[in-house]
């Protein structure tokens, strides 16, 4: 086709106007004004203009219609970078009445059109589908990455991402309110303020993190979630987030209806696609725990735990269908290899030669040493000072308290504290067998094994680390005397190396304490039965609970330290208490040596008691009760198994004095084992299995049981059924190997969300109110000053002649005379193995069935958040073991 030329050329007007015209060297603005007045002379309407410009096909015109439209990025301003741009802006600002016809005619078909496109590309996204039979443990662990799928959603879907957060972020009235006063901080209307957030509590740990300014929530957040919603409705393979919100909406118990609406809306998945991932998930769960045990690069120790749960208890008929379910949950934990000879650890040869060793054992053995001592007496001193700083009455002001609390974090001795590492902990799953005596405890070991798909040659062949509470050690015990006979190391039971945990050291050691310093409030008013009055607390005090008692435990021993440092002050009343702060570190530190010679050592228990003031001599032997239990707190969070040995032998004592003989004999069964029974070898690895770090992080260990009684809890109370659904198929099929994965779904979301799972817990001034009433007790009663009259507690037993007996006794000293009259010589009769004679013949009847009568009245409640967790972040290790945070009462969170 020939090409077009213009009719009207440059010639045409030279021989109109001449080769030099004018007009060609006027202004642009004339020149444009001029071409407007051609165009109304010639009267040519701006339309016919516009198409002829667009639809010539003069090879001239056409090549100024695409100069008009080609896009030019490296202009300056997006009207000269695309000049189609600059038309639209101006249409849509000066001309409001076409903004409908603009809408309607060019914007709307335009939009659905890159509307549907995106959509395409979103829902054929494979990193947005999630199909539910290939997930594992490791993949719902990884699985929320709402950035990773907020970047998905940006690349393939950008005018739909731009869009709605376009939407979400216009101003408002509000907003322009807030923006005009100048003040973004203003009260936020619609926030549900908690009183139960500790005041001084840093937002950054309720709310992260921190949302853009002027809006209330994240913009960006509500978008994430609505294209996957709108996505998910338009094709439910595309379940990225409905997934993820639908484990944490059915772990955190909402229930099937609510699951169902939020279903029908696309925010999350169905209930019967959650029940299918808890499914599989639990199946891999066992598979990955099975990895761990099958490695031959892995020192593994396994921890089990008897879990009971009461079935249909509130069908209260004639025809009652109530039941319980006994069963054992589990979890296999790695042993770091570091400076390990595994091979010899694991020799089960060497492990049987040592057996018997402990015949050379004498009580010195248990006994403290003049080292213990000393170390005992600096601790004690660092952990006073510490508790001091934290919570003196205005030491929150002093301004080099983040200086004294890093100093005294150094000066705390150590002993052999692990260095730093996250633990491997794979759950196994729940087993349906009762591990609470020796036939349950054979029948454990049998199921497990067949769970690690291990034949009994294969898991008996090596030293096997067991670990538990008293009763499952005694009962390993137990049960290997009696099966003494069997032709195999499997039937024999001798391949297990049983190992008591700590944390049940620490839950009867708080039993200890309320059973010797309970005393009675109108005799004794330093005793904690008047400091729980005082307080109003009202739990039972035959049958504590663990996180009531620790709390009244550390609520008095720190007001007992804040009261001595006021009457060594002269201070009076509690308003003159935030006078006093220590000039220097030194200063805090003599302060603290002082305390802890005078009001925390047998010593001065003892100088006391012979000056007749019993009141003096029951708060000392408080203080040094309780700090004891804060020696055994650090000593975990660091990992230190040498400072834990060091403590149990003081338990050892204080167990027997106040009539808890089957710990006392636990703590002497671990100080004689580690001394004569164990290889260097595997004592390490013992030492090592008794600590766990979550987060791999200095100062934030815990107890391994605790670690498995925080699964039971999620078992018990988190992961469970509903009604009828309640069965130990239900627990063995989804609801216990998946738990590790579930709990991290759960703080994954809330983390992202800004809702982190931080427990409440009472304000700072309510607890300094408990320490005001309790200091103002002590100083109405004269406690911590020189009296000459006599302050007898009576005792409350006995005869007549009794009531001017003291009731007040050193429990430790007690102990050691229950040892000393024959009791060690009877431990190692009946514990000690002969090479010859085989186990002894004596048993240890008696003292199961007072284990047995005690584990009935074990007050752990299991449906308490208190009882098996604290605050894991406390940066002076003090809350390792549990029992709420700093400032808890004890009372059950729900």
């Amino acid at each position: 086709m020939p090409e077009k030329n213009l009719e009207y050329d440059n010639s045409y007007w030279k021989d109109l106007f001449g080769p030099k015209s004018k007009f060609s060297k006027l202004p642009e603005e004339k020149r444009l004004q001029l071409l407007f007045s051609l165009l109304v002379f010639l009267n040519l309407s701006l339309a016919k203009v516009l198409r002829f410009f667009f639809t010539s096909e003069i090879s001239k015109v056409k090549e100024r219609a695409a100069m008009f439209m080609r896009h030019t990025p490296s202009a300056l301003t997006p009207e000269t970078q695309f000049p189609p741009f600059m038309v639209f802006t101006a249409w849509h600002k000066h001309f409001p009445t076409a903004r409908a016809s603009l809408h309607d005619f060019i914007v709307r078909p335009c939009a659905m059109e890159m509307a549907a496109e995106e959509s395409n590309k979103l829902i054929t996204c494979k990193d947005l589908k999630i199909k539910v039979n290939d997930l594992t443990v490791k993949g719902v662990q990884n699985l929320l990455k709402p950035n990773t799928i907020k970047e998905i959603y940006q690349d393939r879907a950008p005018f739909v991402w731009d869009l709605l957060v376009h939407f979400t972020s216009l101003e408002n009235k509000y907003r322009r309110r807030l923006a005009k006063k100048g003040d973004q901080k203003e009260e936020e209307e619609d926030w549900d303020d908690d009183p139960n957030l500790a005041e001084d509590e840093p937002e950054s740990k309720w709310r992260l993190p921190p949302n853009p300014e002027g809006f209330l929530r994240d913009p960006m957040k509500a978008v994430l979630v609505a294209v996957s919603m709108l996505i998910f409705a338009r094709n439910r393979a595309t379940n990225g987030i409905p997934l993820i919100l639908g484990l944490f909406c059915k772990i955190n118990g909402t229930k099937s209806r609510v699951m169902r609406t939020l279903s029908n809306v696309g925010l999350t998945v169905s209930g019967r696609t959650i029940e299918r991932v808890k499914k599989v998930i639990s199946v891999d769960a066992i598979t990955y725990a099975i990895e761990l045990v099958m490695s031959d690069n892995e020192i593994v120790a396994l921890i089990f735990d008897n879990i009971n749960i009461f079935q249909r208890k509130a069908q209260q008929r004639i025809t009652n269908l109530n039941s319980m379910i006994n069963a054992t949950n589990s979890a296999l934990i790695a042993i770091s290899r570091k400076d390990i000879d595994a091979a010899r650890a694991q020799d089960l040869n060497i492990k049987l030669e040592n057996r018997g060793l402990r015949v050379n054992a004498t009580l010195q053995d248990i006994m403290p040493t003049t080292e213990d001592d000393a170390h005992l007496e600096t601790s004690f001193t660092v952990i006073i000072a510490q508790l001091l700083t934290l919570h003196y009455p205005g030491s929150k002001e002093w301004p080099e308290r983040k200086e004294f609390l890093s100093k005294l974090g150094k000066m705390m001795p150590q002993d052999r504290p692990l260095p730093v590492q996250k633990t491997d902990a794979r759950p196994l799953g729940v087993v349906d067998v009762n591990e609470g005596s020796k036939h349950g405890i054979v029948n454990v070991l049998k199921a497990l094994q067949e769970r690690m798909t291990l034949t009994p040659e294969e898991w008996s062949t090596k030293t096997r680390l067991v670990l538990g509470d008293w009763l499952t050690s005694n009962n390993l015990r137990a049960a290997r005397r009696d099966r003494e006979d069997e032709s195999t190391n499997m039937g024999r039971i001798d391949y297990v190396e049983e190992n008591s945990m700590l944390w049940h050291f620490c839950l009867q050691n708080t039993h200890a304490i309320v059973r010797t310093h309970l005393g009675n409030a109108i005799q004794d008013p330093t005793s904690l039965s008047a400091h729980k009055d005082l307080l109003r607390r009202v739990w039972d005090t035959n049958k504590p609970n663990y996180a009531a008692a620790k709390s009244l435990i550390r609520h008095s021993l720190i007001a007992r330290l804040v009261h001595i440092v006021m009457a060594k002050n002269g201070c009076r009343v509690w308003s003159e208490a935030r006078k006093w702060q220590p000039a220097s570190f030194d200063e805090l530190i003599k302060v603290a040596k002082q305390i802890c010679s005078g009001h925390a050592s047998q010593k001065a228990g003892k100088k006391m008691r012979d000056l007749g003031d019993d009141w003096m001599a029951h708060d000392i032997y408080f203080i040094r009760d309780a700090l004891l239990f804060c020696e055994f707190e650090q000593a975990i969070s660091f990992a230190d198994a040498g400072r834990v040995l060091r403590v149990m032998k003081y338990w050892a004592f204080s167990f027997r004095g106040c009539g808890q003989h089957n710990y006392a004999r636990e703590c002497a069964e671990v100080l004689v084992k580690w001394k004569y029974e164990l290889d260097n070898e595997l004592r390490k690895i013992l030492e090592r299995s008794w600590f766990y770090n979550r987060w791999g992080l200095p100062g934030q260990w815990i107890p391994t049981d605790l670690y498995v009684e925080q699964l039971n809890f999620w078992v018990k109370c988190v992961e469970i059924a509903s009604g009828n659904g309640v069965t130990i198929e239900y627990i063995i099929e989804k609801g216990s190997a998946c738990i590790e994965a579930m709990r991290d779904i759960t703080e994954d979301v809330s983390r992202y969300f800004g809702n982190p799972e931080v427990r409440r817990k009472s304000k700072e001034v309510s607890f300094e109110e408990d320490m005001r009433v309790l200091v103002e007790n002590m100083e109405q009663i004269q406690l911590h000053q020189a009296r000459a009259k006599s302050r007898l507690v009576p005792s409350m037993k006995g005869s007549k002649s009794a009531s001017t007996k003291s009731a007040i006794i050193d429990v430790q000293v007690a102990g050691a005379e229950i040892w000393q009259s024959g009791k060690f010589t009877d431990f190692l009769k009946k514990t000690t193995y002969d090479k010859n004679l085989g186990y002894p013949v004596e048993t240890e009847d008696a003292q199961r069935v007072t284990e047995a009568t005690e584990a009935e009245k074990d007050p752990l409640g299991h449906e308490s958040y208190e009882d098996l967790h604290g605050d894991e972040t406390n940066e002076c290790g003090l809350s390792s073991l549990g029992g709420g945070e700093m400032f808890s009462t004890g009372e059950i969170i729900v």
